[in-house]
């Protein structure tokens, strides 16, 4: 028997008419250019009359990351998503949940509606381990994700030493006294007459560098009132020597031009030292348009532009070596930001009154190199890049504390559902 199929680099058919309990040998043949050319000869037996073939795998299922967030004493928020590889039907998908180190698992269903999993678990111990993990059901089985660990928050939590230059700003990290750093503040002008604050900046005197600055972002700042000038100089409230040109380096503003056009003192305050760094620049797609670090910059944009609640953010230096020095500047390894804000569950609430499940907080942390133009990460891989961590992860690689006028800042997680891309 020859069976002609359609011309394909996957040739497939299906055989009829075949006797029942019968060997069989099948090949496959292609003609290409005068000659006949044969795979190998496969056999197989058909099933005996009436005989019903065994089930075929129905496909696969895919987990992608599991996340707990907004835990409190008593409750904590699982998510997730999965993706079906073949002809899967699913038939029931959801959570499972146990207490650590106990076998007992409670069973959560979300429905099969939507391929993206969330449920908030309540009733939780406080001060108590669990392990939660995804389930999907198709027709040959049961699918679970790895599982995941997290831990309930205490009924009374303290809260850590607060030590920063204000109370009430809630985008301000801890202060520290070391001999190295000094601090600085800046007010400037808004419209109607009114001032504001601008920026806060943390200077390392041995590293001639910013190692922090910190502000608030909103329209009322951006608004373009006065052309950028870039009148960049020393930081006259800052009592030490300062560095703000480096060969083969850009001036990298922390605070950006662009987020402080309402007054010209708005603007000319940005250009001081203490808010310039050393960036690579347009031709290592790293400072610039399509680089590395103002691919970042734009996606901070889309969290506050055009948005009536107000954004903090920390934009800072970090050295995992100090081997380079240019102009007496010891080079960034990497530069961070660590952004806080209200989600709308908050209404108008001022952040540092809102409760944990109504805040928001992320760190992108990104490293000091040359970059190719395919190399640059974009946003929609920032997470499985490993440019999101975590703030409680950057706190403990950097040592700052972050946003402790805010004590319920959900440092320990972020979900990536909660920010605009």
């Amino acid at each position: 028997m020859t069976v002609v199929c359609e011309r394909s680099t996957e040739p497939a058919c299906t055989l009829r008419d075949l006797a029942p309990e019968t060997d069989y040998e099948l090949y496959c043949y292609v003609v290409a250019g005068g000659h006949t050319f044969r795979s190998e000869t496969i056999s197989f037996t058909t099933l005996e009359k009436g005989e019903e073939p065994e089930p075929t795998p129905d496909g696969k299922i895919v987990f992608g990351t599991l996340t707990v967030s907004e835990r409190t004493a008593t409750s904590a928020t699982a998510a997730v998503t999965y993706t079906c590889e073949g002809e899967a039907t699913v038939t029931d998908a959801g959570f499972l949940l146990k207490k650590a180190g106990q076998s007992a698992e409670t069973r959560q269903s979300c429905g099969t509606a939507a391929t993206s999993l969330r449920y908030t678990f309540t009733g939780l111990s406080e001060n108590t381990s669990y392990e939660v993990a995804a389930y999907v059901v198709t027709p040959s089985k049961t699918w679970r994700s790895t599982a995941v660990g997290f831990t309930t928050e205490a009924g009374a939590v303290t809260p850590p030493d607060n030590n920063t230059r204000h109370k009430g700003w809630a985008e301000l990290p801890n202060e520290v006294s070391n001999g190295d750093y000094l601090y600085v503040d800046h007010e400037c002008a808004m419209e109607k007459g009114a001032r504001a604050r601008n920026f806060t900046a943390c200077y390392s005197k041995s590293k001639l560098c910013p190692v922090w600055v910190a502000a608030p972002l909103h329209d009322a700042y951006a608004k373009k009132n006065v052309e950028r000038k870039n009148s960049y100089k020393d930081d006259p409230d800052l009592p030490y020597e300062q560095v703000g040109k480096w060969d083969g380096y850009t001036r990298g503003h922390m605070l950006g031009s662009a987020e402080r056009l309402v007054s010209r003192e708005a603007n000319s305050q940005v250009m001081y030292f203490s808010n310039i760094g050393p960036q690579l620049g347009q031709n290592d797609y790293f400072n610039g348009g399509g680089g590395q670090w103002n691919t970042a910059e734009d996606w901070v944009d889309e969290q506050w532009r055009g948005l009536a609640d107000t954004c903090y953010q920390v934009v800072g230096c970090y050295w995992a070596n100090t081997n380079k020095k240019v102009s007496g500047t010891t080079i960034p390894t990497h530069y961070f930001t660590v952004l806080l804000k209200a989600k709308k569950s908050a209404g108008k609430k001022w952040v540092v009154n809102c409760t944990r499940d109504e805040l928001q907080c992320i760190a992108l942390f990104i490293e000091h190199k040359s970059y190719s133009k395919n190399a640059v990460t974009k946003p929609a891989q920032f997470d499985s890049k490993g440019i999101f961590m975590r703030v409680s992860d950057l706190e403990a690689k950097t040592g700052h504390k972050f946003f402790m006028n805010v004590p319920n800042a959900p440092k320990d997680t972020y979900d990536t559902r909660d920010w605009n891309f």
